[in-house]
């Protein structure tokens, strides 16, 4: 009987994501030694690989993937081990992503573990916990209508919230970003009580409402605290160059 990628893949590999720091990026990257990442868009799709010195000559994660030269060695979860240590040893990658039917990225293995998973040893992966750095518990979730129905697919669990009230051209129109100690709790107070805070009250007294929200559960509360301000940050130069083109 064969043996699937993903019966030994660690679920809960290192990525780099569209919202985080460089800063961020390069620390986590040298405290695991790791020379490339992958880097996932925020539905956790695939990128591109990032080696650590092409994130090192980068201001903004924006310019790293705008640049990304490297492409993401990608097979399906459901790939034999042994075609998909073929696949990695013919292309000479260091990391081979796995991915579900919608193509977003569910798991990884490098290298060496697939060769220990195709000698039958036992696959451990301990590499990316043995400096006690954060890493991501998990991908964006998809955009989808703030309402009573979607809360019911919502995590109970620490985490990032973004809305969006949509835009003309229909791209991402990030306007709200905040952190919660229970995002599904969180929600449904934004859609049964009253807010305190006006901008906010304002997206959410408009109908019919349009507004969807992103969720992402992080645990770690010092990670939830860096991805809040990166976030912020970047939300805070959103407006200011939507502010100069309107002048």
């Amino acid at each position: 009987m064969s043996v699937s990628v993903s019966e030994v893949m660690d679920p809960d590999f290192y990525y780099a994501s569209q919202i985080d720091s460089i800063g961020h990026v390069l620390h986590d990257m040298s405290a695991l030694g790791l020379g490339s990442a992958p880097v996932l868009d925020l539905d956790g799709h695939p990128l591109g690989m990032a080696l650590l010195s092409e994130v090192d000559g980068c201001r903004r994660v924006e310019e790293l993937t705008e640049h990304l030269q490297h492409p993401v060695l990608s097979v399906h979860q459901n790939t034999d081990i042994e075609v998909a240590a073929r696949k990695l040893a013919e292309h000479g990658g260091d990391w081979l992503i796995l991915v579900n039917d919608q193509g977003v990225a569910v798991g990884a293995l490098r290298a060496y573990e697939l060769q220990q998973a195709v000698l039958g040893l036992r696959v451990g992966h301990t590499h990316t916990q043995a400096q006690g750095t954060p890493r991501h518990s998990g991908t964006w979730s998809r955009g989808a209508l703030l309402d009573l129905e979607s809360l019911r697919h919502v995590p109970a669990a620490p985490g990032i919230i973004l809305l969006d009230p949509g835009s003309p051209d229909g791209k991402p129109n990030i306007v709200w970003v905040e952190a919660a100690l229970n995002i599904r709790e969180r929600l449904d107070e934004m859609l049964r009580m009253p807010q305190t805070e006006p901008a906010l009250e304002a997206l959410l007294d408009v109908y019919p409402r349009q507004l969807t929200f992103r969720a992402l559960v992080v645990t770690n509360p010092d990670r939830r605290a860096r991805l809040l301000r990166s976030l912020l940050a970047v939300l805070k130069r959103s407006k200011q160059r939507a502010a100069g083109s309107v002048e």
